[in-house]
């Protein structure tokens, strides 16, 4: 009977250590060999205690790398020309056309649209002497003293006498305007006969209109010359004055 109880007690002390491992096995369970990131999360937790532990040190911050310049091409600069603006006219009185002062004859009246004066003589005067086909040129001076614009469409014509080589008419081929003075030359050739040769010239306008000198601008001008042979003398018909 004293038996009994012990042998029991000795089922009961071994279930109790039964108990006993089961709750170790339960409360400390083997842990796996591994778990993905686990050896990661481990390493970073243990890092950070170490850090917060740790007293601080400060570590130097390297500078930051000096950037290299890269040549950035310059573009030439593009040159714009302002518009050229033209000036207006001037509205000074220089600017303003000119009225033209109309031409008046001595007594004070209105000169003629067609009229000349003589001026002179430049070349050859009257009873020039001149050897048979000499070759001469005639040049008067004469002035516009009408109101109406001599054109290079105005000529000279032979209205009597000799022409002495010139066909006519013979343009002017310059233009003169009122109060304006011109030279006049006419390129002759004496005749071959011992004599005083005269030839009476007017001016003519575009339309045929002849005008002159002296009065009323009607009269003729005139190339006188004295064709002569050396040791001959004149009986008549000479220019010069008979001995």
């Amino acid at each position: 009977m004293l038996r009994a109880p012990g042998k029991w007690k000795a089922l009961i002390v071994a279930g109790l250590i039964l108990l006993s491992a089961c709750d170790s096995i339960r409360l400390y369970p083997q842990a796996p060999t591994s778990f993905p990131g686990m050896l990661e999360t481990l390493a970073a937790g243990t890092m950070s205690a170490e850090l917060t532990l740790r007293p601080h040190t400060a570590t130097a911050v390297p500078d930051p790398p000096t950037p290299t310049l890269t040549h950035t091409p310059t573009l030439d600069p593009v040159l714009v020309t302002p518009p050229t603006r033209t000036p207006l006219p001037s509205l000074t009185p220089t600017s303003l056309p000119t009225a033209t002062v109309p031409m008046l004859l001595p007594d004070g009246s209105l000169a003629p649209c067609l009229a000349a004066q003589f001026i002179q003589d430049i070349s050859i005067p009257d009873g020039t002497l001149v050897r048979p086909g000499q070759k001469f040129t005639k040049v008067w001076e004469f002035k516009n003293v009408g109101n109406c614009i001599w054109t290079e469409d105005y000529s000279l014509v032979l209205v009597w006498g000799h022409a002495m080589g010139v066909a006519s008419p013979v343009p002017l081929r310059k233009t003169v305007h009122p109060g304006q003075n011109v030279e006049i030359a006419l390129n002759m050739m004496a005749p071959y006969i011992p004599a005083c040769w005269v030839g009476w010239w007017k001016f003519q306008d575009e339309e045929g209109n002849e005008f002159g000198i002296d009065f009323k601008f009607g009269e003729v001008f005139w190339v006188k010359v004295t064709v002569y042979i050396p040791g001959l003398r004149f009986t008549k018909d000479a220019c010069l004055p008979q001995d």
